[in-house]
């Protein structure tokens, strides 16, 4: 799995762009979060990342949909 970019611990939240443009073609009307919280800090692992990645998310739909 090295050369498999959708799993490397070391992606980027470009890897996804591509797919990103395609669903967005298909359904402009679909929001999208390309986190980024965490692609520098991979090795921290599993709970300081989800709680990076929460906190993200909830910034996010904070100030795209004034909640929370």
């Amino acid at each position: 799995m090295a050369d498999d970019p959708w799993h490397d611990a070391q992606g980027s939240a470009r890897d996804l762009g591509a797919v990103r443009s395609h669903m967005q073609l298909a359904q402009p009307d679909l929001d999208f979060l390309m986190s980024k919280c965490n692609q520098d800090r991979t090795a921290d692992g599993i709970q300081g990342m989800g709680y990076r990645l929460a906190a993200e998310v909830a910034q996010y739909l904070q100030v795209r949909y004034n909640t929370l």
